[in-house]
């Protein structure tokens, strides 16, 4: 009877010992095939993830986007500030100008609503409707107002014949612009661009020096350029924008420097960047 007892612990150890290996053998196979193939394809998740942050974020690339909005949109209006906050504007005219500016091949028509809510919204990230009552002050007058009638920005002449800026300097837009420096702080980029100004003769009553310069008010020159200009039989300037160009990148570390500079703020939304400060650098 013992001895029967003793044999039927003993198929019964063996029974539990075989069925702890083939719970085992199945945990590590589970554990092998499923979690442990889980952590590595978290692994590689992650790891993709994190390069396409990289990728993202190349400040590089984010600056050059931001150099080619503000080559869009002509903001050489502004530069004549020194300090000019975007995020907190009112009904401004300042920016109206710089789009009247940045459109001047049309500046004898009249501007459509949907042309100054396009440049504010792409440049700015806001909406129009946020400033009903926006006058296009030129100068030291105004020179577009809005019509609620034909909703367009339509020229204030008053009793002057012929329909311009109301005096003042004449303003130019830069003939190329380059970043110096970009930096990231949250969700906003700071670059920091230096500009070149060509010679104005036709466009300004005061035409500068056959030179380029820095700033947009032809005060501050650029020595190395002028080697780019030359004037015709008319007294007229010819500049060869490209070589100038070429020759102001490949000795930039001569150039960055020069003032003033331009320190411009950008916010990113939604995969956009938007203007939203302008510092200048004296």
């Amino acid at each position: 009877m013992n001895e029967k007892i003793v044999k039927k612990e003993g198929k019964n150890v063996l029974i539990v010992m075989l069925i702890l290996i083939i719970i085992g053998l199945f945990g590590f196979i589970f554990y092998d095939k499923v979690i442990d193939k889980k952590k590595e394809t978290k692994y590689v998740e992650e790891k993709v993830t994190k390069k396409e942050e990289k990728e993202e974020e190349n400040l590089d690339e984010v600056a050059q986007k931001i150099v080619n909005k503000l080559e869009t949109y002509r903001v050489d209006y502004f530069d004549e500030f020194e300090n000019v906050d975007f995020k907190n504007m009112d009904d401004k005219d300042s920016v109206v100008g710089a789009f009247v500016y940045s459109q001047s091949k049309n500046s004898n028509a009249d501007f459509k609503r949907q042309d100054v809510e396009e440049y504010y919204l792409n440049l700015f990230g806001k909406k129009l409707d946020n400033y009903p009552n926006l006058e296009c002050h030129v100068n030291d007058g105004i020179l577009y107002r809005y019509d609620n009638v034909k909703k367009e920005y339509v020229k204030d002449c008053g009793n002057n014949d012929s329909c311009h800026a109301h005096g003042g300097r004449c303003i130019s837009n830069s003939l190329f612009i380059k970043y110096s420096n970009i930096e990231k702080i949250e969700n906003n980029y700071i670059v920091t661009v230096t500009k070149v100004y060509a010679p104005a003769q036709g466009m300004c009553l005061e035409s500068p020096e056959n030179a380029f310069y820095a700033d947009s008010k032809y005060t501050v020159k650029i020595d190395g350029l002028s080697q780019f200009t030359s004037t015709d039989d008319m007294g007229i300037y010819i500049t060869d924008k490209d070589k100038a160009k070429s020759y102001y990148e490949q000795n930039y570390e001569g150039f960055k420097n020069i003032k003033p500079n331009y320190r411009y703020t950008f916010e990113k939304i939604n995969g956009d960047f938007y203007l939203t400060k302008l510092e200048t650098i004296k």
